[in-house]
């Protein structure tokens, strides 16, 4: 596979998985990769979500990715990831193994608890596709 083909691929696999999180998390009340970030003075990371601060959590990924470009036509040339060859194949079956390490970050803000008065959790039930939310005791 060739860099700029692996390069493309791998972010998008990551964009479709955040977007996909992105819309199950919702339903849990809890948010990823949220907008409007901000540190305080202990360096921490909130977002403010229906005026309630919420602190963010950085979930860090390290993916070790192997690849196998397998050609049976001779000739080929450009840049393979992790094998990094450059030129013509000279042979009919050619195999190249690349295992790349992939790290990021995807910030996420976790579902809150809420108490009342008497300091009893109060847990929230979000129907889905509405906002309508009732408190159960």
């Amino acid at each position: 596979m060739e860099l700029k083909e692996f390069t493309k691929q791998t972010l998008l696999q990551i964009i479709e998985g955040v977007k996909e999180a992105q819309n199950e998390a919702l339903v849990k009340d809890a948010y990823i990769n949220p907008v409007n970030l901000y540190t305080n003075k202990d360096d921490n990371t909130y977002v403010k979500i229906n005026d309630k601060n919420i602190q963010v959590t950085d979930v860090n990924f390290e993916v070790e990715v192997s690849t196998i470009d397998e050609n049976e036509k001779e000739g080929g040339a450009g840049i393979f990831v992790g094998s990094f060859k450059i030129g013509t194949r000279k042979s009919d079956t050619d195999k190249a193994i690349a295992t790349n390490k992939i790290t990021f970050t995807v910030p996420l803000a976790l579902p809150v608890a809420e108490y009342n008065a008497n300091n009893t959790p109060l847990y929230q039930h979000v129907s889905v596709g509405s906002s309508n939310r009732r408190n159960i005791f």
